[in-house]
């Protein structure tokens, strides 16, 4: 799975927005969330939660203190 995180990162650049998928219930409710927001015309407010690069320095950060 770590061997895949690596494509999986890179891939990331294609996309506006991002969910780290720790928890199956949470991820699927962000998913849900993101596609509500830019059908409603949220795209723009979406980004302070759910944009790519915060969502990914997120998790970097996370995964830095892990070790």
């Amino acid at each position: 799975r770590l061997a895949l995180s690596d494509v999986e990162l890179e891939a990331a650049e294609i996309f506006d927005f991002a969910v780290v998928n720790d928890d199956l219930d949470t991820a699927v409710g962000d998913v849900l969330a993101i596609v509500r927001g830019v059908r409603e015309g949220r795209a723009d407010a979406l980004g302070a939660r759910y944009g790519r690069d915060r969502v990914l320095e997120l998790w970097r950060r996370e995964a830095d203190t892990r070790g």
